[in-house]
Order: structure tokens, then C-alpha cells, then sequence
């Protein structure tokens, strides 16, 4: 059960930049501070997703927030829920340590409602405080990156894990933070923005359950783009990205093998599109029998407006 709810780890928006002036095939040719900014990016949508999934857990778990008594609580890998919060529809999660899927986890992450009388009700919202929220990734030479403050999770259609797992129901939440402070492990710490829309459908009912979701972007610009993520890199550049299709995903496939989407990545030197669910011929075939090769990237380099493209497996 609990693989069901790493939901949505990211395959990145920012993929890579590659140095060439003419296209290119060859995936070696790359620079190294896109590739950082690329997992980077990946890190934190990853982390930032699969601790909604322990959010999600902990309000269930708590009659406060709307529980079902005969629904069982799920457990949080490495966590524990704070029963006896400090105000009313208030439970914090506190981090151990112990190895997650290849990670570790410190710190704590405050759960507050702020709006409805359960997380339950329709259009009720989570305040979410992180406290050094820090993860680790330990298959990547313990690279971490460390949260810290507020973001706002909306429930649109008034559900609960409970509900949506044993109902088979649709439901949305919107996620936004303007203001969350990162630091990664070079000691750089830069302040990054989020506003994104996750659509989930239960497909298959427990036992089986496979759980199908569409992310897609939820702020508008005054030129009508719409934005995942934004804010500055760990190199002190500017950058954005662009939802030009939602993200498709579901449990069965795996998270990080989405089998449609595409985005945008503008940043002050370079824009960058990948396009999800391809073939080995960078052909999208939006296949739902999960045998999508991987994802193709685009690129256009500002200075001199050259181009490449890449084709790249999945994970």
C-alpha cells in the first residue's frame, strides 16, 4: 500500500541543456549546471508530491479532519503523526530518519486547517508549514535538499484518501506555495514558487488499485502561459515552466513514466521543451499499456539561437 502513494515522482521539467549548435542525438553532451538545475527541479516536485501523499495520510488518520472510522489508517514510511496537536485541526508529522525508497527524512511538517470543518468538505484548505524538512537521497552520493515554509493544499471536490481508494471516486487538489525557501546540499538557499492541479481517478478498486492522475499547471501570466514552477536556480538564474499539456500518469506505469504531457522550461539562457510517452523515435503514442520508451527534448540556446534534441528512456 505504500508504494500506492508516492504519487507522482517527476521525470523533471528542466531536463537538460545541451552545448551543441547543430542537433544532436548524443545524451553526453551536456552541461553540468542544467543537468544539476534538472534534478534540481525533479527533487523537489518529487518530494513535494510524495509528501502530499503523507499529508493525505496523516488528516486521514484523524478525526478532526473528516476520518472514517471504518476505513484503516495507512502508515507513513519514517514518520509518526503528532495526536495531540497544540490548536484544533492541527497534527504535525515528524521525521526520523529512517531509509524511505532510497531516501531519508528529517524534520517535521505541520498540518493546519485553515478553511471547512474537515479536510473532508469541499474546498477546505491544509495550511502546510514545513519545519527543515530535509531529504535525502542516497542513491545519489546523499544530495539533499532541505524545505522550509508555508504552502496551501485545496481539496476541490471534498474527498479523502479513504474515499477516493475505496469509492473510486474523482477528485482534485490544488497545490500552492509563493514563498518556499530550498537549500540544497551546497549550502545555496533560493526561494521557489508552485501552483500546480493534480486530478486522481481510481481505475481499479482495491485490492488491485491502480490510481490514474492529470497534473497540470494553475497560475495563469498576463500572456496567458501557464505555470508549475518558478523561482531561481541554485546558479542565481531566473526560470519557469510551462505546462503546454497536462501530465498523465498512473500507479500501474509508474509515476515517473508518464505516457503523456509535455512542458516548457524558459530560463534566462535557455528554453527547453520535453515532450512525455514517446517512442524510441521521440514519436508520442500516449500509450496506456505503459510501453512508452521515454520522453524527447527540444532546445534553443539564447546567445547564439541554436537548436538540438534529445530522445531519453525512461528510468
Amino acid at each position: 500500500m505504500k508504494n500506492n502513494f508516492k504519487t507522482l515522482t517527476a521525470i523533471g521539467m528542466c531536463l537538460l541543456l545541451l552545448a551543441a549548435c547543430t542537433k544532436t542525438k548524443d545524451n553526453n553532451t551536456t552541461t553540468s549546471d542544467p543537468k544539476q538545475h534538472n534534478q534540481d527541479v525533479n527533487n523537489v516536485k518529487s518530494e513535494s508530491d510524495n509528501s502530499n501523499s503523507d499529508i493525505n495520510t496523516a488528516v486521514n488518520g484523524n478525526s478532526t479532519f473528516g476520518k472514517n472510522g471504518s476505513v484503516e489508517s495507512l502508515a507513513i514510511c519514517g514518520g509518526s503523526v503528532d495526536t495531540t496537536p497544540n490548536t484544533a485541526h492541527s497534527v504535525t508529522i515528524t521525521y526520523d530518519g529512517s531509509e524511505c525508497y532510497g531516501r531519508r527524512r528529517t524534520g517535521q511538517i505541520i498540518i493546519t486547517l485553515v478553511s471547512g470543518t474537515h479536510w473532508s468538505d469541499q474546498g477546505a484548505v491544509l495550511k502546510i508549514t514545513y519545519k527543515e524538512y530535509k531529504v535525502i537521497f542516497i542513491n545519489n552520493n546523499n544530495h539533499y535538499v532541505t524545505f522550509n515554509g508555508t504552502k496551501y493544499l485545496t481539496d476541490v471536490n471534498g474527498i479523502t484518501w479513504a474515499t477516493l481508494i475505496t469509492g473510486g471516486s474523482l477528485g482534485q487538489i490544488k497545490e500552492r506555495g509563493d514563498s518556499l525557501s530550498l537549500t540544497f546540499e551546497d549550502n545555496t538557499s533560493r526561494v521557489w514558487g508552485v501552483a500546480r492541479k493534480t486530478t486522481y481517478l481510481v481505475t481499479t478498486p482495491l485490492p488491485s488499485l491502480v490510481i490514474s492522475s492529470t497534473v497540470d499547471g494553475d497560475s495563469i501570466t498576463p500572456d496567458n502561459r501557464t505555470l508549475d514552477t518558478w523561482g531561481t536556480t541554485r546558479f542565481g538564474t531566473h526560470f519557469s515552466v510551462q505546462v503546454n499539456q497536462a501530465w498523465q500518469s498512473n500507479s500501474a506505469c509508474g509515476w515517473w513514466k508518464p505516457i503523456a504531457g509535455m512542458y516548457t522550461c524558459v530560463a534566462d539562457n535557455f528554453t527547453l521543451s520535453a515532450t512525455f510517452g514517446v517512442n524510441s523515435s521521440g514519436v508520442a503514442i500516449n500509450a496506456t499499456d505503459c510501453t512508452a520508451y521515454g520522453y524527447k527534448l527540444d532546445w534553443t540556446i539564447n546567445a547564439n539561437n541554436s537548436t538540438g534534441e534529445a530522445i531519453l528512456p525512461y528510468w
